[in-house]
């Protein structure tokens, strides 16, 4: 566990009223309803992407035709794909974005000059006799008629060709359609920029099939408070599980029914017996963190040593109280409960001497990765899933696929591209390996599993939809997709899930506040790390830290004023409601 915890048991808590406020569950529409299949025309889409720096032009442009194909046979929409080096996308991003201002530019130059030109052209009219304005209206006349009717020809044989399948789809220098976003600060600065499309709409009709496809806690962490703006790559999450590491011989010795443990506190009899009759073996090995408390960092304010410590129930089959966000944090309540009684055993374990800190043990608690987890059974230890990986938005937000707003195509047709890349095996396996027999081979004994035989086309896998769609890379566990939608299901869910706590945002008074905190956090530390080392005083010393960050002769600003700062306050909403709607998704009560 971090060292420098932010000690703030009464304001840390109150920060979880500041949040976001709910999100709205999808509807429900007819997905693809975008008219008769006999009036669809070809048109060409955009798809900008990172590819990896072995890439050659040939390569990207092979597996680009193939992937027209695909899509123009299923849905009359050819890709012309633009890839980039990881070092080299968002300068081509940028450039992009120059060439629209520019067209934008010339286009208002263009309506600012037709529109001198009519007024000159009316005045002019103005200065004619009678007969003359006549004659030059009945022109003008004639000649929007002409005009008319040349446009209705044109759209005549445009349909015709479109019948006939024979139109042409078109792609210009300057378009902008599918657009990969690179992680969650340049989501954040997409969306700030108007350069992403909202997709609630396409969410409930062509989109409708992401949901699944994608764990919905992928979905929530790409919500905003103006709603949602990418669907995140769907992945693995890659933060470690926690384990309780056991002694096998003694667990069996005991009698120990891993069924009915949920707690460790639940394990509290064999602590004492193991005491009791083992001499030369620690009850617990190190230490552990509370229970059903996540701790979590401020995105802009770790960098001066900050954590905020969140309070909520994240164990799985746990319950999320709104109503305990909405309140002034107190000893008694939901969440000062638990941390007292996390305070209070830890001081009574240690009383009765369960830590070691080396040696033979029953019980360690803690994270692993999944090589530390296979040395471990390994050794004969038996390992028992305690808390699964944390889900948060960073992680949840390392990669997506977007619309790009600059798009002037059909969105719903757009969509039906970008739904590809996440629901259909085929096209995914395409954009993520290349061309079976050219820059892959199927592994002969593993099922999914392939070679990669040449990187002439060569994407980061991660980068490229949905990871539990298609192959897996030899490089990869093949058991990844298996053992990845698990380690999902198993996720706590961070509490600040979609939530950006955006210190440029001038409403949130950073300059302000984070000197205040780090105050705060300096006043708190010693007695914070004697809550956390356990200590039969944890009452006393809980209302002390109360006091001090109330106390203005030790720091500049209090708690209260956090609290009365109704500008800071209104720029965060509540999390309350979100967080109701995320537990029901994930965890929905199933009637008796």
């Amino acid at each position: 566990m971090t060292k420098r915890l932010l000690g703030l048991l009464m304001a840390v808590i109150m920060m979880l009223s500041l949040i976001l406020t709910s999100c709205s569950d999808a509807e429900t529409d007819d997905a693809d309803d975008i008219g008769s299949e006999d009036l669809r025309n070809n048109i060409g889409i955009t798809l900008y992407a990172i590819t990896n720096d072995s890439s050659t032009e040939e390569g990207i442009a092979a597996v680009e035709e193939k992937l027209s194909n695909y899509s123009v046979a299923k849905y009359k929409t050819k890709i012309d794909l633009r890839l980039y080096k990881e070092s080299e996308y968002q300068a081509a991003i940028d450039a992009m974005l120059d060439k629209f201002n520019e067209q934008e530019e010339a286009k208002k130059k263009a309506d600012e000059e037709k529109k001198a030109a009519d007024k000159s052209y009316a005045a002019y009219k103005k200065s004619l006799s009678a007969s003359e304005r006549e004659a030059l209206e009945k022109k003008d006349r004639e000649e929007a008629r002409r005009a008319a009717d040349e446009a209705k020809k044109e759209a005549a044989e445009l349909q015709a060709l479109i019948r006939a399948g024979k139109d042409v789809a078109t792609i210009n220098e300057v378009q902008m359609d599918i657009l990969y976003v690179n992680g969650m600060e340049d989501y954040y600065s997409y969306i700030e920029q108007g350069l992403l499309m909202e997709l609630g709409d396409l969410l409930k009709t062509t989109l409708k099939p992401v949901y699944d496809f994608v764990y919905p806690a992928f979905l929530t962490a790409a919500t905003t408070n103006d709603g949602i703006f990418a669907i995140p790559n769907n992945k693995a999450v890659s933060t470690n599980e926690t384990y309780f590491v056991v002694n096998t011989k003694l667990a069996e010795k005991y009698n120990v029914d891993w069924s009915t443990v949920r707690s460790i506190t639940d394990l509290e009899p064999v602590f004492a017996q193991i005491k009791a009759n083992e001499p030369n073996v620690s009850p617990i090995l190190g230490d552990f963190d509370p229970e059903n408390l996540v701790f979590y960092q401020i995105p802009g304010v770790t960098e001066a040593g900050h954590n905020i410590l969140v309070f909520a129930d994240q164990l799985l089959g746990g319950r999320f109280e709104a109503s305990q966000y909405n309140k002034t944090y107190n000893y008694q309540g939901q969440f000062g409960t638990q941390f007292i009684d996390y305070c209070a055993t830890k001081a009574d374990y240690r009383a009765k001497g369960y830590f070691g800190t080396e040696g033979d043990f029953f019980l360690s608690v803690r994270e692993l990765s999944k090589e530390e987890k296979a040395e471990l059974e390994e050794q004969g230890l038996t390992l028992i899933l305690y808390k699964g990986a944390q889900f948060t938005t960073q992680d949840a937000l390392g990669g997506m696929f977007a619309i790009s707003s600059k798009s002037t195509q059909d969105p719903k047709r757009v969509a039906e591209v970008l739904k590809l890349l996440i629901t259909d095996t085929d096209f995914h396996n395409l954009f993520a390996f290349g061309i079976e027999g050219v820059n892959y081979v199927k592994s002969a004994t593993e099922e999914n599993v392939i070679t990669i035989v040449d990187d002439s086309y060569s994407m980061d896998f991660f980068k490229t939809g949905n990871t539990f769609l298609g192959y897996i890379p030899d490089t990869m566990d093949p058991n990844y997709t298996a053992e990845g939608i698990q380690k999902n299901i198993n996720s706590r869910i961070d509490p600040f899930l979609s939530f950006n706590f955006d210190w440029s945002d001038p409403a949130s008074k950073a300059d302000v506040w984070i000197p205040v905190f780090e105050e705060w956090q300096t006043i708190a530390d010693d007695r914070f790390n004697q809550l956390m080392y356990g200590t039969p005083d944890y009452l006393a010393i809980i209302e002390q830290i109360d006091l001090d960050i109330n106390n203005k002769d030790l720091c500049s600003k209090s708690y209260t004023d956090l609290t009365d700062d109704s500008t800071f306050r209104t720029a965060y909403g509540s999390v309350g409601p979100r967080l109701v709607a995320l537990d029901k998704l994930l965890h929905p009560v199933v009637a008796e």
